[in-house]
């Protein structure tokens, strides 16, 4: 009798101390690690007519190095990173707002500015998420030549 109360015993406690299998994570949780999340730019291809074009590799580390900051209430900062092309460039390039689909596969960003390029209300669609970073397609109309563009960010 006793053997089968310790036993017992035994089983409810390791059936209680089993760890609760976590909810998934939304996007918008993902995106922002539910208040705000900072992102460099790890990857940008330009795709045209099946050429692909590394437009990261050969840029200056004082545009690669900076931050895209997402917060959870749908306002964003550009902010420079640890190298500055002109050390009297303001720390916060560029403050506005993003949003998120309502089936949270699209972001769009009201206006982003890199690699010398300005885009007004550019959309990426989510090709992949997870808790260190995100990559989206967009398009992008450049010289009269149009380009599908991906680009990846990773969490810092």
């Amino acid at each position: 009798m006793k053997k089968n109360l310790f036993l017992g015993l035994i089983l409810l406690l390791g059936f209680s101390c089993k760890e609760k299998s976590a909810e998934p994570k939304s996007n918008l949780e993902l995106l922002t690690d539910g208040l705000s999340a900072s992102y460099v730019v790890s990857e940008i291809t330009a795709n045209q007519g099946g050429v692909s074009i590394d437009l990261l590799a050969t840029e200056n580390p004082c545009i690669t190095d900076n931050l895209l900051i997402l917060n959870s209430d749908f306002s964003y900062a550009l902010a420079e990173g640890d190298t500055k092309c002109d050390p009297n460039d303001p720390d916060t390039i560029l403050s506005s707002s993003w949003s998120l689909s309502a089936d949270e596969k699209s972001i769009t960003i009201d206006k982003l500015i890199f690699l010398g390029r300005t885009l007004t209300a550019p959309v990426f669609q989510i090709e992949s998420i997870n808790s260190k970073g995100f990559s989206g397609k967009t398009n992008v109309t450049y010289q009269g030549n149009d380009y599908e563009v991906l680009v990846g960010f990773s969490k810092i």
